[in-house]
């Protein structure tokens, strides 16, 4: 059993703040150092910026094939640390993300062969380092889960503080207290945490104060080459979790419980060579199918599993969209009239954080008023102003909490993309919006959406991926 320390972990959690602040400082101070730069006429960094430049009044129609999902290939791809032999992983996205945690491992000396588009075959039995790049870290919040695997395998990690989407704070606190339950000793470092467990990591039995997708698939992965069983409670259910357990199975961990809020993980001596393909984006799936309801068209989602998106299909019912599971296919009717919805995003099964800026964009339209409770994280309306300046209406009445009066519709303007879910938010307003709209800040949506521009052009929309000169 597992008896929590306050005295320490409120020592641990005001160094990580400490910490923490100071980066956000640094990373404010590069920033406005950088925007001072590029104010400079002459700058040719400017000069190669690419946008998305999009003329609206458009109709989506046309189907799609999804891609695999970002948020398990992720965990997946670390999750080929923890073993000696080789593990083929088939429907990874192309994405910046996914290439930044291939980099990362690839720094350790894990051998990473693309075999084709969208497969790889990965071997971490030559891992030669246990401190992770910096550099790359800071791009991604998914790299802090390579400490788990390592610490498991090898009995030290050390890591810088990650990076990723600027959506609000996103605490590790809850990955450290399980990792010290499991018997590790955590350094918190100016810069880094080091982790480490000298007689290796031992079973336990761990509450989380908090559901945590993240820290879920972390302890997972780190009580799999545990000695003795560990039993984890109050976890995350999400598809991409259960994806996860599912691989690790196929490589000879034995772990039961998926899709539940307990999971039992009884510690193997090693794992095995295995095959696995990544799931469907679930969120790639509900994008696509409010960009085709927000321009009242439609839309094929081909061989979707329609229960991994229940919740959000009966708002988007609601709204008085058409939604029909059709075979193995799911098929979308946008309406003439939007109805206005309230919405609070919850964890799996609730309606996804992934999906609300998107969702913002689309009520944006609705016949009424609509409001909207952000319960995940803190900081996620920063698109809100783009969307105002694009004819919206929409109040933010405090950091998780949003009414939006409806309007007839956008008008064209150039916006910026301010994380990965806006990035595809801004596109829905501008193929519906009155004259031309122009994106910028594209590295966003590189990191989470497979080849986006073919896509919409697939369905009937013109837009065009170009340099801003």
């Amino acid at each position: 059993m597992y008896f929590k320390d306050n005295k320490k972990e409120d020592r641990l959690s005001s160094q990580l703040k400490n910490n923490l602040k100071k980066r956000k400082q640094q990373k404010n101070l590069r920033s406005n150092m950088m925007s001072d730069t590029e104010i400079t006429p002459n700058k040719q960094e400017h000069n190669k910026q690419e946008i998305l430049k999009i003329t609206g009044n458009q109709k989506f129609n046309g189907t799609i094939t999804l891609s695999g999902a970002k948020n398990a290939a992720l965990p997946i791809i670390i999750a080929s640390i923890l073993s000696n032999q080789d593990l083929t992983l088939n429907n990874v996205p192309n994405l910046a993300d996914i290439e930044t945690i291939l980099a990362i491992l690839k720094d350790l000396n894990v051998s990473v062969v693309k075999t084709s588009n969208n497969s790889y075959i990965l071997n971490a039995s030559k891992i030669n380092k246990l401190i992770c790049n910096e550099e790359l870290v800071s791009k991604m919040r998914a790299s802090f889960l390579v400490v788990g695997a390592l610490l498991t395998k090898y009995k030290e990690a050390q890591i810088h503080m990650p990076g990723g989407c600027s959506i609000g704070s996103r605490p590790i606190d809850l990955h450290l207290e399980g990792l010290k339950a499991m018997g590790a000793t955590i350094e918190v470092l100016p810069d880094s945490i080091k982790a480490t467990a000298k007689d290796g990591l031992k079973g336990c039995d761990f509450t989380f104060s908090k559901v945590s997708v993240g820290a879920t698939e972390h302890l997972i992965m780190a009580a799999v080459l545990a000695t003795g069983k560990t039993v984890l409670r109050n976890c995350a259910i999400e598809p991409e979790i259960t994806d996860l357990i599912t691989c690790l199975n196929k490589m000879g961990a034995k772990i039961t419980g998926q899709g539940t809020n307990k999971i039992s993980i009884q510690g193997v001596k090693e794992l095995q060579k295995a095959t696995h393909t990544v799931i469907l984006d679930r969120i790639e799936a509900g994008s696509y199918a409010l960009a085709a309801a927000i321009t009242k068209g439609s839309i094929t989602l081909v061989d979707f599993p329609y229960e991994l998106l229940d919740s959000f299909f009966d708002s988007l019912i609601k709204s008085g969209a058409i939604v029909e599971k059709k075979g193995k296919d799911v098929f979308i009717q946008g309406s003439k009239i939007i109805h206005p919805v309230d919405i609070q995003t919850k964890e799996y099964p609730g309606f996804p954080t992934d999906l609300q800026a998107q969702w913002i964009t689309y009520i944006c339209l609705a016949n009424g008023k609509s409001e909207l409770e952000e319960t995940i994280f803190e900081n996620r309306f920063l698109h809100v102003d783009h969307l105002n300046n694009m004819g919206a209406n929409i109040t933010i009445k405090s950091k998780q909490h949003c009414i939006i009066e409806g309007v007839s519709n956008f008008t064209g303007a150039n916006v910026i993309a301010t994380d990965l879910r806006a990035s595809f938010a801004l596109i829905m307003a501008a193929i519906v919006a009155n004259g031309v709209t122009t994106i910028s800040n594209l590295t966003h949506l590189d990191r989470g959406y497979e080849n986006p521009i073919q896509k919409f052009q697939s369905c009937n929309i013109l837009i065009e991926r170009t340099k801003d000169y």
